[in-house]
Protein backbone atom coordinates (compact mmCIF):
# COMPACT_ATOMS: atom_id res chain seq x y z
CA UNK A 1 0.00 0.00 0.00
CA UNK A 2 2.68 2.23 0.38
CA UNK A 3 3.62 2.57 -2.99
CA UNK A 4 0.29 3.82 -4.08
CA UNK A 5 0.36 6.39 -1.15
CA UNK A 6 4.30 7.24 -2.23
CA UNK A 7 2.40 7.71 -6.60
CA UNK A 8 -0.66 10.32 -4.46
CA UNK A 9 2.04 12.55 -2.66
CA UNK A 10 4.01 12.73 -5.82
CA UNK A 11 1.24 13.43 -7.95
CA UNK A 12 -0.12 16.35 -5.61
CA UNK A 13 3.04 17.91 -5.25
CA UNK A 14 3.68 17.63 -8.77
CA UNK A 15 0.02 18.89 -9.73
CA UNK A 16 0.49 21.85 -6.52
CA UNK A 17 3.76 22.63 -8.24
CA UNK A 18 2.43 23.01 -11.79
CA UNK A 19 -0.47 24.77 -10.61
CA UNK A 20 1.85 28.10 -9.01
CA UNK A 21 3.97 28.09 -11.97
CA UNK A 22 1.27 28.78 -13.99
CA UNK A 23 -0.31 31.27 -11.51
CA UNK A 24 3.40 32.97 -11.45
CA UNK A 25 3.82 32.69 -14.98
CA UNK A 26 0.25 35.01 -15.50
CA UNK A 27 1.39 37.61 -12.89
CA UNK A 28 4.53 37.88 -14.83
CA UNK A 29 3.06 38.53 -17.83
CA UNK A 30 0.62 40.90 -15.95
CA UNK A 31 3.54 42.69 -14.64
CA UNK A 32 5.38 43.06 -18.10
CA UNK A 33 2.46 44.59 -19.90
CA UNK A 34 2.37 47.04 -17.03
CA UNK A 35 5.51 48.11 -17.40
CA UNK A 36 5.42 48.20 -21.25
CA UNK A 37 2.16 50.31 -20.99
CA UNK A 38 4.28 53.16 -18.94
CA UNK A 39 6.92 53.10 -21.34
CA UNK A 40 7.47 56.71 -22.34
CA UNK A 41 5.14 58.24 -19.47
CA UNK A 42 8.63 59.42 -18.02
CA UNK A 43 8.24 62.29 -20.78
CA UNK A 44 4.55 62.66 -19.90
CA UNK A 45 5.14 63.28 -16.48
CA UNK A 46 8.26 65.51 -16.51
CA UNK A 47 5.67 67.53 -19.62
CA UNK A 48 3.01 67.90 -16.90
CA UNK A 49 5.19 68.97 -13.86
CA UNK A 50 6.42 71.35 -16.24
CA UNK A 51 3.11 72.66 -17.17
CA UNK A 52 2.26 72.55 -13.19
CA UNK A 53 5.46 75.14 -12.65
CA UNK A 54 3.98 77.38 -15.16
CA UNK A 55 0.60 77.34 -14.48
CA UNK A 56 1.65 78.14 -10.52
CA UNK A 57 3.84 81.03 -12.15
CA UNK A 58 0.77 82.29 -14.07
CA UNK A 59 -1.57 82.24 -10.41
CA UNK A 60 0.91 84.10 -8.10
CA UNK A 61 -0.26 87.33 -9.49
CA UNK A 62 -3.27 86.28 -7.40
CA UNK A 63 -1.04 85.08 -4.10
CA UNK A 64 -0.58 88.59 -2.18
CA UNK A 65 1.48 87.90 0.69
CA UNK A 66 -0.40 87.84 3.67
CA UNK A 67 -1.14 91.28 6.10
CA UNK A 68 0.39 92.46 8.80
CA UNK A 69 -2.78 92.31 11.10
CA UNK A 70 -2.80 95.04 13.87
CA UNK A 71 -5.50 93.52 16.33
CA UNK A 72 -9.18 92.70 15.84
CA UNK A 73 -13.05 93.82 16.47
CA UNK A 74 -15.84 92.29 17.30
CA UNK A 75 -18.43 92.03 14.90
CA UNK A 76 -20.46 94.77 17.15
CA UNK A 77 -17.97 97.10 17.12
CA UNK A 78 -17.76 96.81 13.28
CA UNK A 79 -21.35 97.70 12.63
CA UNK A 80 -20.20 101.14 15.12
CA UNK A 81 -17.84 102.35 12.54
CA UNK A 82 -19.95 101.40 9.98
CA UNK A 83 -22.83 103.03 10.83
CA UNK A 84 -21.56 105.64 12.63
CA UNK A 85 -18.62 106.59 9.73
CA UNK A 86 -20.63 105.28 6.46
CA UNK A 87 -24.23 105.99 7.90
CA UNK A 88 -25.27 102.42 6.57
CA UNK A 89 -29.01 101.78 5.90
CA UNK A 90 -28.33 98.48 5.97
CA UNK A 91 -25.81 95.41 7.18
CA UNK A 92 -24.69 92.34 6.64
CA UNK A 93 -21.62 90.86 8.70
CA UNK A 94 -21.04 87.45 8.28
CA UNK A 95 -17.87 87.04 10.44
CA UNK A 96 -17.93 87.40 14.80
CA UNK A 97 -14.70 89.19 14.23
CA UNK A 98 -12.67 91.14 12.04
CA UNK A 99 -9.09 91.25 11.60
CA UNK A 100 -7.46 94.98 11.44
CA UNK A 101 -4.86 95.85 9.06
CA UNK A 102 -3.00 99.46 8.44
CA UNK A 103 -4.20 101.10 5.49
CA UNK A 104 -0.64 101.20 3.84
CA UNK A 105 -1.32 97.21 3.90
CA UNK A 106 -4.49 97.82 1.74
CA UNK A 107 -2.43 99.77 -0.44
CA UNK A 108 -0.01 97.25 -1.20
CA UNK A 109 -2.54 94.64 -1.46
CA UNK A 110 -4.39 96.97 -4.18
CA UNK A 111 -1.13 97.80 -6.33
CA UNK A 112 -0.19 93.57 -6.43
CA UNK A 113 -4.21 93.23 -7.40
CA UNK A 114 -5.19 93.63 -10.59
CA UNK A 115 -8.73 94.09 -10.78
CA UNK A 116 -8.47 97.87 -11.65
CA UNK A 117 -6.69 96.82 -15.13
CA UNK A 118 -10.19 95.48 -16.27
CA UNK A 119 -12.31 97.17 -18.92
CA UNK A 120 -15.59 98.41 -17.80
CA UNK A 121 -18.30 97.17 -19.76
CA UNK A 122 -22.03 98.44 -19.01
CA UNK A 123 -24.63 96.59 -17.63
CA UNK A 124 -21.95 93.36 -18.44
CA UNK A 125 -18.82 94.19 -16.28
CA UNK A 126 -19.76 97.54 -14.55
CA UNK A 127 -19.35 99.09 -10.67
CA UNK A 128 -20.88 96.27 -9.04
CA UNK A 129 -18.57 92.86 -10.91
CA UNK A 130 -15.50 94.98 -10.25
CA UNK A 131 -16.45 95.55 -6.67
CA UNK A 132 -17.75 92.01 -6.54
CA UNK A 133 -14.03 91.16 -8.35
CA UNK A 134 -12.21 92.79 -5.79
CA UNK A 135 -14.22 91.54 -2.86
CA UNK A 136 -13.67 87.99 -4.03
CA UNK A 137 -9.62 88.86 -4.47
CA UNK A 138 -9.45 89.65 -0.98
CA UNK A 139 -11.61 86.24 0.12
CA UNK A 140 -8.50 84.81 0.29
CA UNK A 141 -6.19 82.67 2.45
CA UNK A 142 -4.57 85.53 4.85
CA UNK A 143 -6.59 88.00 3.65
CA UNK A 144 -10.52 86.72 4.28
CA UNK A 145 -10.49 87.54 8.12
CA UNK A 146 -10.28 91.50 7.54
CA UNK A 147 -13.11 93.84 8.33
CA UNK A 148 -13.66 94.56 4.20
CA UNK A 149 -16.54 94.20 2.12
CA UNK A 150 -18.97 96.31 -0.83
CA UNK A 151 -20.79 99.12 -0.39
CA UNK A 152 -23.80 99.73 -2.25
CA UNK A 153 -24.08 103.95 -2.51
CA UNK A 154 -26.80 106.48 -3.70
CA UNK A 155 -24.47 109.53 -5.03
CA UNK A 156 -25.30 112.82 -4.35
CA UNK A 157 -26.62 113.46 -8.47
CA UNK A 158 -28.99 110.63 -7.53
CA UNK A 159 -27.06 107.99 -9.80
CA UNK A 160 -26.32 104.33 -7.60
CA UNK A 161 -23.00 102.78 -7.73
CA UNK A 162 -20.67 100.18 -6.03
CA UNK A 163 -17.46 100.51 -4.08
CA UNK A 164 -15.48 98.71 -1.63
CA UNK A 165 -14.69 99.28 1.95
CA UNK A 166 -12.07 98.47 4.62
CA UNK A 167 -11.95 99.44 8.68
CA UNK A 168 -8.25 100.06 9.16
CA UNK A 169 -6.21 99.04 12.50
CA UNK A 170 -6.82 102.64 13.78
CA UNK A 171 -10.57 101.55 12.99
CA UNK A 172 -11.28 104.09 10.40
CA UNK A 173 -13.52 103.08 7.74
CA UNK A 174 -12.73 103.72 4.14
CA UNK A 175 -13.91 103.29 0.69
CA UNK A 176 -11.85 101.95 -2.09
CA UNK A 177 -12.75 102.57 -5.82
CA UNK A 178 -12.32 99.45 -7.11
CA UNK A 179 -12.05 100.69 -11.07
CA UNK A 180 -8.55 102.78 -9.74
CA UNK A 181 -8.00 101.66 -6.43
CA UNK A 182 -8.60 105.50 -5.23
CA UNK A 183 -9.10 105.24 -1.24
CA UNK A 184 -11.13 108.05 0.22
CA UNK A 185 -13.32 108.39 3.29
CA UNK A 186 -17.29 109.14 2.22
CA UNK A 187 -18.28 112.26 0.40
CA UNK A 188 -21.16 114.39 2.66
CA UNK A 189 -23.38 113.69 -0.66
CA UNK A 190 -23.26 109.98 -0.96
CA UNK A 191 -26.02 107.90 1.06
CA UNK A 192 -24.74 104.29 2.15
CA UNK A 193 -27.71 101.76 1.72
CA UNK A 194 -25.62 98.84 2.39
CA UNK A 195 -23.00 97.24 3.25
CA UNK A 196 -21.56 93.54 2.99
CA UNK A 197 -18.91 91.89 4.83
Amino acid sequence: MLPIVDDFIDWLFGWRVGYWKKEANKYKSSLQSCIKNTEGMNEDIMTLQKKVLELENELSQFRIPVPASEGELKVEDVKDILKTQLEVKSLLLSDRTYKLIPRAEMERFLREDKTDLLNYVSEYFDCDDFAARLMGMVSSPGWAAIAFGEAWILKGNGKGHAVNCFVDSKSVCWLIEPQNDKIFRKPNDWEVNFVKM
